[in-house]
């Protein structure tokens, strides 16, 4: 078995009597023994693995492994020959070659290598790369023998016959006939055939670029790029797979996407408002009334982006505004105060007196900012080169809790610096300062998750137990419980869930869907949860996965 996560392979031996697999493995390989689990770094030994993603036997029982990533994002095949013995450095490590597919010399794909399977010839093995080319190698001499080409490719698998199936993440499952191996790329590829091809199309039941989910009374809402679709009297306990969407906004129908907006982060107030973040010649947070359908039409606006303009106010004077992104908020309450992630900014602030209640004669300002010391100031980590107690680094989310805890994803970007929750207690956050506060004004977080508890690491450092963490969307139960989506470069591709992170900020659990970018996460007054997955146009639905665990 690759075991990914833990950077090592694993061996369970089957009893020769009853035929039974053990439970536990008896060889581990790509660590130094069971304890061990570090990612192993970059620069790696042939005795170590990170990021393992398939194995394979050829007819010999030499084992091969593809390895993940190396310094230059190439990845590996590692050949173990028997006799296995847990922390043995592989024999040797086997190159990748290419055939006959010509690329366009500007562009060099890095060789990741994916999935290994073995042919129905005994000397010759498919292995799956660099996300476009899976490759027929003759393991006797290395050499390549053809390539099949297959568009984001995510898999690959091969039938009784010979015939070789590839998984493209966004288009379907191909079929390559195995008997014309030895024709040119070009007519081999006029021969493939579609299995299962997925329509591009929009519908009424299908979702693409998920970018939130929320329930609105006894609506279930999801924000995916320049839509969002409604399933009215939607009721969690009865719903079936797939049911397609009642009513549309954004587009004048199903079947239309003019892509001249895009919709982020629907959300319901305590007040019985809806609020989205709209994209369209800059940002603006949207209020709506009940119930939300294609004919509806803002009842508050407030502009977050404005070409250059500063369009909001700041506290004891000033003004600034975010940059363009797909930006995430979170309201508090009944409204009348909102958390924006401005992403491109590396911060987090806070609007407030958004209704008037703070101040009826003037409107909403800004009085609060994390992550940077004035408004001005807009890099990654104050600029500095080191993660710090008070610094962000592309703030993706920010949401809050039943007691006003802020918690704000501090991902760093891709595979990029801090990789990390911060969570801020309420105390940190008076109502209604008199000048507008900053991160040096607030102070430290109380808790961080992703680090061991340090705040001056990035996360998933190879000296720390807390498991990879690269968070994106955050949802917090009525409990406090938090649901996190994390970034799939980090290789963490199942939701991790924090029971208390009070009590703990190690993860206790995960749910138990592989994911490809869960970059939302919604958890309802009942406390079922909701996951999209970006990548894969869905969502994922538990019906109250927490409720008879005790914590």
């Amino acid at each position: 078995m690759a075991d990914h996560q833990n950077n090592r392979a694993l061996r369970f031996p089957k009893d020769a009597k009853t035929g039974v697999i053990a439970k536990e493995a008896d060889i581990v390989l790509g660590q130094q023994d069971f304890s061990w689990n570090g990612d192993n770094g970059y620069e790696r030994t042939l005795a170590q693995l990170r990021y393992p993603i398939d194995l394979e036997f050829d007819s010999k029982g030499n084992l091969y492994v593809s390895d993940g990533i190396s310094k230059n994002y190439d990845g590996r095949i590692l050949v173990f020959e028997p006799t296995f013995k847990s922390g043995m450095p592989a024999t040797r490590k086997m190159p990748i070659p290419s055939a006959d597919i010509i690329w366009d010399p500007l562009w060099k794909p890095a060789v990741t290598v994916g999935s290994i399977v073995r042919d129905i010839s005994p000397d010759r093995m498919w292995f799956e790369k660099a996300y476009f080319t899976s490759e027929l190698v003759d393991l006797r001499d290395g050499k390549s023998i053809t390539s099949v080409w297959c568009n984001i490719s995510s898999g690959i698998d091969l039938d009784s016959d010979g015939n070789l199936y590839t998984v493209s993440k966004w288009y379907g499952v191909y079929r390559n006939p195995g008997s014309n191996w030895s024709l040119p790329w070009s007519e081999r590829q006029k021969l493939v055939q579609e299995v299962l091809v997925k329509s591009n199309a929009p519908t009424a039941d299908s979702t693409a670029g998920i970018l939130g989910i929320t329930t609105f009374k006894d609506q279930l809402i999801i924000a995916e790029n320049s839509r969002m679709l409604i399933w009215n009297k939607f009721d969690v306990n009865k719903l079936k797979n797939g049911p397609p969407a009642d009513d549309v906004y954004g587009e004048k129908d199903f079947s239309t996407i003019l892509f001249q907006h895009y919709f982020s982060s629907p959300q319901a107030d305590k007040s019985g408002r809806f609020w989205v973040c709209r994209r369209e010649d800059g940002s603006t947070l949207e209020a709506y009334a009940y119930p939300l359908t294609r004919d509806s039409r803002p009842i508050k606006t407030i502009p977050l982006v404005r070409g250059g303009e500063n369009v909001l106010p700041v506290a004891g004077g000033g003004g600034m505004h975010a940059v363009d992104a797909f930006l995430d908020f979170v309201v508090v309450g009944t409204g009348d105060k909102i958390w924006v992630a401005d992403v491109n900014c590396s911060r987090v602030f806070r609007i407030n007196n958004v209704d008037g209640l703070e101040d009826p004669k003037s409107g909403p300002y800004v009085d609060i900012v994390l992550g940077q010391n004035n408004l001005t100031d807009t890099e990654r980590n104050q600029g500095k080169d080191q993660v710090g107690p008070k610094t962000l680094a592309s703030a993706y989310y920010v949401d809050i809790s039943p007691k006003g805890e802020v918690l704000i994803s501090d991902n760093g970007g891709e595979v990029g610096s801090d990789r990390r929750i911060l969570i801020y207690d309420a105390k940190h956050f008076p109502d209604k300062p008199a000048k507008c506060l900053f991160a040096d004004d607030i102070g430290d977080p109380d808790r961080v998750i992703g680090t061991g508890g340090r705040l001056d690491i990035p996360g998933y450092d190879a000296s720390i137990k807390d498991p990879i963490c690269s968070p994106f969307g955050l949802g917090i139960s009525s409990k406090g419980t938090v649901v996190a989506g994390m970034n799939g470069y980090s290789g963490q591709r199942f939701p991790l869930v924090y029971l208390d992170p009070k009590k703990t900020t190690e993860p206790q659990m995960a749910l138990g869907d592989f994911t490809a970018y869960p970059g939302a996460c919604f958890i309802d007054k009942d406390d079922n949860v909701y996951v999209g997955d970006w990548d894969w146009s869905r969502v994922l639905i538990y019906r109250k996965p927490f409720e008879k665990i005790r914590y």
